[in-house]
């Protein structure tokens, strides 16, 4: 039964006496190496794997009286060996006996994951979009060098801190209600928040986030794209402004209308408080009265109708309300 197991397992059954030449060569695993089993027996172990100075130290190890395991490369192909000291009947080491076992397709495997993850960590860090993945918590686990490009952080600097501390106070209120569907839907889709740059400036995006559950549903992370809309929202502002001053010129006849008016009574009100006073003090002081009080009246329709012109032609996100 046992000769059975061995035939047909990727493992090796080996032994070597106290000078290393071996005294049992068996196993599955002999194949791979090109070998037979009993082919190696008699030979010293030192001089056949004279190339792969592992197995030797390994060997001259488990003969200084050490049990240990080790991994092993013969050529393409990847061992896991047992050493163990045999000893005579005194406690002298006499020998070593060992079982390796094949885990070459299971390193490749791994290989093959790491390499996986590795073009995965370039394709995220190197892509030319601002991406981050927070974890339940919400602090950065990864970003992309984009997102570190544009707000001006190394990596270093902003991984395990919470990505509300990026944002400006008016959004972390907006990226909490983002987070709340998130948790309840699974997604979000194009969320505006703001975030302030290392030196100071701001940062307009649109993000849209989705939820990486583990195998029993709990959120592992939250994978954010964020896009920058920054240019789009200043040039969205120029254009409105352009727009308000292109409007200027339908406006000029019928500002100039509403000009006139009032500075009509009040030039003509002016000019005659001048002939009143031409000789001393009028005799009739209520008329001078009302004639100042309608003046006036015309000169604060005319400060109204200037300051609606400088709230029309002022930017937007820089109009303040008359008090």
């Amino acid at each position: 039964m046992l000769r059975t197991v061995v035939s047909h397992a990727p493992v090796v059954l080996f032994a070597v006496d106290a000078e290393g030449i071996f005294t049992l060569s068996d196993g599955a695993g002999l194949a791979p190496l090109g070998l037979a089993p009993g082919q190696v027996v008699g030979q010293s172990a030192f001089e056949l794997y004279a190339g792969v100075p592992e197995i030797v130290a390994h060997l001259r190890r488990a003969l200084a009286g050490e049990e240990h395991s080790g991994e092993v490369q013969v050529g393409a192909l990847h061992y896991v060996a047992r050493y163990t000291p045999l000893r005579d009947a005194e406690g002298r080491v006499s020998g070593v006996v060992g079982v390796a076992t094949d885990v070459t397709e299971s390193r490749r495997a791994l290989a093959a994951l790491r390499a996986s993850e590795e073009r995965y960590r370039n394709l995220y860090e190197k892509t030319p979009v601002m991406l981050h993945s927070i974890d339940p918590s919400g602090r950065l686990v990864s970003v992309s060098d984009a997102w570190c490009e544009v707000l001006g952080y190394t990596r270093a600097e902003v991984l395990g801190r919470r990505s509300t501390e990026f944002l400006s106070e008016a959004s972390r209120g907006r990226a909490e209600e983002a987070l709340q569907r998130l948790f309840a839907t699974g997604g979000v889709r194009e969320a505006p928040l703001q975030f302030v740059r290392k030196d100071g400036g701001t940062v307009d995006v649109l993000l849209s986030a989705t939820v990486e559950r583990d195998p029993t549903g709990g959120p592992l992370r939250y994978l954010g794209v964020l896009i920058d809309v920054t240019e789009q929202r200043r040039m969205q502002s120029r254009l409105l402004q352009s727009d308000r001053l292109a409007s200027l010129g339908t406006l000029a006849a019928g500002v100039a209308h509403e000009l006139n008016n009032p500075l009509t009574y009040l030039l003509g009100n002016l000019a005659h408080l001048r002939r009143l006073f031409a000789h001393g003090l009028p005799p009739n002081l209520d008329e001078v009265r009302d004639l100042l009080r309608t003046a006036a009246e015309g000169a604060e329709r005319i400060r109204g109708i200037v300051d609606d012109l400088r709230v029309f032609t002022r930017p937007e996100g820089t109009r303040r309300e008359r008090v």
